[in-house]
């Protein structure tokens, strides 16, 4: 991608750049467990970079390519606008995936990690900011992260390759017999929820992949300060708008700072997604105070 389309791209886009406030009992966001997933001829990654359509050799671009299990536990959260959000369901266990794309050669990284919630509205994982921008990426020596970001894409992994994703889990805290596991599901795309998976999930697992990028040597420049930032197109920023509304505020690194340095929310037109999927998402609620200065 060209700096001009670069910049047109930002230019009709929301930037996110907000300074969080610290609230009471806060405590840092926790690095989720990875496990580094095997590629073999017969086991390799949905969106492996060389099984597109036109497939990619990243290594001739001084690139490597890696597909991560990550597990953790994750908030279901309640929101009320103007506030942020308020835990529902504590600690519910989750797995999703992650692909990672970074420079091979440590010093050839910019310290830019771009952290993409891959979007859901075909239900199967789309690379939209990569694709876009991946020319751009590559030049700059940028880190992209790309998750797994509702249950209805982990099931479609499972169906592509159900011994690969098997341990994929995206479940409901809920049992189905709790009168708050609602029967009228609230989602963006109708058939994307179920009542036995929580989209609301993402929201924690989010914050944790921001964590883990900043806690892994691999991606972290040997000479420079290394930014975190969060990327959603479309239905994925719709996602990241009440991210950065509801829980950003909530989501602190050890020392105290935004776990995020800043967002691209990309054709989201100011619109929320629902908070989890018995939640109906709120009217447009704006994307909080702009910073002058993003990372340093």
């Amino acid at each position: 991608m060209s700096k001009r389309l670069l910049s047109i791209i930002l230019s009709q886009s929301l930037i996110a750049l907000v300074e969080a406030e610290s609230l009471p009992g806060q405590t840092p966001v926790p690095i989720p467990q990875t496990t580094l997933v095997p590629v073999t001829l017969d086991s390799f990654p949905l969106g492996a970079a060389d099984h597109l359509n036109v497939p990619e050799d990243l290594s001739k671009v001084g690139y490597a390519e890696e597909e991560y299990f990550v597990s953790g536990t994750a908030n279901v959260y309640d929101w009320a606008p103007p506030g942020a959000a308020t835990v529902g369901v504590a600690n519910a266990p989750y797995t999703t995936r992650m692909l990672v794309r970074r420079p091979i050669r440590k010093e050839l990284l910019s310290g830019n990690v771009i952290v993409e919630i891959l979007n859901a509205s075909n239900l199967v994982d789309l690379e939209i900011g990569w694709a876009l921008s991946k020319d751009y990426i590559v030049r700059n020596g940028d880190v992209w992260i790309g998750f797994t970001s509702k249950p209805v894409t982990a099931a479609a992994l499972q169906k592509f390759n159900p011994t690969r994703y098997a341990p994929l889990n995206w479940a409901n805290p809920r049992p189905l017999g709790d009168p708050e596991n609602c029967t009228n599901l609230v989602s963006i795309i109708p058939g994307d929820s179920s009542r036995t998976t929580e989209n609301g999930l993402i929201w924690d697992i989010f914050s944790q992949i921001a964590a883990w990028a900043r806690s892994n040597y691999t991606i972290k420049p040997i000479d420079r300060t290394q930014c975190v930032y969060g990327y959603g197109y479309s239905q994925s920023g719709f996602d990241l708008q009440t991210y950065v509304d509801a829980v950003f505020p909530l989501a602190k690194q050890e020392n105290g700072k935004p776990i995020f340095d800043g967002f691209l929310i990309a054709t989201g037109f100011n619109t929320p997604a629902p908070i989890n999927q018995c939640s109906p998402a709120p009217s447009g609620s704006g994307a909080g105070q702009i910073r002058t200065q993003v990372c340093r």
